[in-house]
């Protein structure tokens, strides 16, 4: 039997969601071999932030592979006990950022991890409104970029591993916020949907403020 079109689209997003996945994975796996006294850092709150980042990974490629079954009311379930997850991550990651600015004092790179949490409460925010108002393209667009905007520690490690400069970091931070929501909108319309153009712009509004404060804080 033929895939509905909504399954097959489901279908795209739960393997872009795994590669993300085991892109994370990679990351911050890789570095600890790479860089001499990396594995040290990982402490237990910051080995809890990372699962718990890896935990909403693996949910959100969880709920599109429940929609290419067709269970729908698991995907309802897990997406109300998603808030659960969401603010355990909110708490633990602002715990890391509280130690990192006392152990560092690299002010700009607090507060630009600061506004990537903000920008990932607005997506989870929208999308959660979104979905209560069975604006389905809006909700899952906004999970993706939620998702996306969790990304940019994990370029910043995987060009360590490959041995990149980290200036790179601001090109593959600009394609993951830009290229997959596009390439959704492409797979599904032809066209583009204004959910993508609202978090592209959500986005690219946080990113070029985390670049204003890390150069008027740190220095570029």
């Amino acid at each position: 039997m033929e895939l509905s079109k909504t399954t097959k689209n489901a279908r795209a997003y739960f393997w872009v969601l795994v590669a993300i996945w085991i892109y994370c994975l990679v990351a911050f796996g890789g570095i600890a071999f790479v860089q001499e006294g990396r594995i040290a850092r990982y402490t237990p709150l910051v080995v809890s932030h990372g699962l718990l980042v890896m935990a909403w990974i693996a949910l959100a490629a969880f709920q599109a592979w429940a929609i290419t079954q067709g269970k729908f009311a698991n995907h309802r379930l897990f997406g109300r006990m998603s808030a659960v997850l969401v603010f355990l991550m909110i708490a633990v990651t602002g715990w890391v950022l509280f130690n990192f600015d006392v152990e560092f004092g690299r002010r700009g790179t607090t507060v630009g991890d600061g506004l990537t949490l903000l920008a990932f409460i607005v997506f989870y925010g929208v999308a959660i409104f979104m979905a209560r108002r069975k604006a389905i393209d809006w909700h899952k667009r906004f999970i993706l970029m939620a998702t996306l905007s969790l990304l940019a520690p994990a370029h910043a490690r995987f060009l360590d591993v490959i041995g990149v400069s980290r200036v790179a970091t601001i090109g593959l931070v600009l394609f993951t916020m830009i290229v997959p929501l596009l390439a959704l909108d492409i797979l599904e319309r032809r066209k583009l949907h204004k959910a993508s153009v609202a978090a592209i712009a959500i986005a690219l509004t946080t990113f070029v403020a985390q670049i204003y404060f890390f150069v008027k804080l740190e220095g570029f």
